[in-house]
């Protein structure tokens, strides 16, 4: 069993029910973690969407991100950190922790970012 595909589809649900609840948080309670929020899921949305088609990246760096389901779990579960702390976006958040914390026993197993062969 390949934990990444699982853990992918994770986070990117997750981002889409943080980006749902960072409009309201636009409005109320704290607007500047709502535009953060925003932000963030857009980007992780994003990233999780195209980054299995994009064969060649423009800096090494953002290959780096692709691979390594360290740097995943990380950045995921500090984004999570962020969506915890306003209402409308902690379910998102609490997604996004479960999202993280799949990367990481995909990268305790061994596995990789890199797209299945087909």
């Amino acid at each position: 069993f390949q934990w990444a595909p699982w853990a992918y589809n994770q986070c990117l649900t997750a981002a889409f029910m943080i980006f749902t609840g960072a409009i309201v948080a636009l409005i109320y309670p704290h607007p500047a973690l709502g535009a953060a929020n925003l932000v963030l899921s857009l980007i992780i949305m994003g990233f999780e969407y195209l980054a299995p088609s994009i064969t060649s990246w423009p800096t090494p760096s953002l290959a780096v991100v692709r691979r390594s389901l360290w740097v995943r779990t990380a950045v995921y579960a500090g984004s999570a950190a962020l969506a915890i702390l306003t209402p409308p976006t902690s379910t998102g958040g609490v997604c996004m922790a479960c999202g993280a914390l799949t990367y990481a026993w995909a990268a305790f197993q061994g596995e990789s970012g890199d797209p299945p062969p087909k």
